[in-house]
């Protein structure tokens, strides 16, 4: 099994293969629902910044199963509070013209 330092250097490298295609699809699914587009990249650049400082720190509990459950729920918790934080006017759908 590598050692943790080898795992802290692999992250720097390490490209999710469905991370950026579930984000994007997430901005234009937000954006067909009728929010405003620039808020909706503002949000999700919000939302990639915490997952990528998440993930890095998630290392930090490598072999400590309780501790990272307990780092991630908290994680997740932030960002909720993070995006809440974010909600504007401009934050719900237009009313669709038909």
């Amino acid at each position: 099994m590598p050692k943790q330092q080898n795992y802290k250097q692999i992250i720097i490298i390490i490209i999710r293969e469905t991370f950026d295609s579930s984000h994007r699809t997430a901005q234009e699914a937000m954006f067909e629902l009728g929010y405003n587009a620039a808020e909706m990249k503002y949000k999700a650049k919000k939302f990639m910044k915490h997952d990528e400082a998440t993930l890095k720190k998630s290392f930090e509990f490598f072999g400590q199963e309780p501790d990272l459950i307990s780092f991630s729920r908290t994680a997740s918790q932030e960002l909720e509070r993070i995006l809440q934080s974010d909600i504007t006017t401009q934050s719900t759908p237009k009313q669709a013209i038909r």
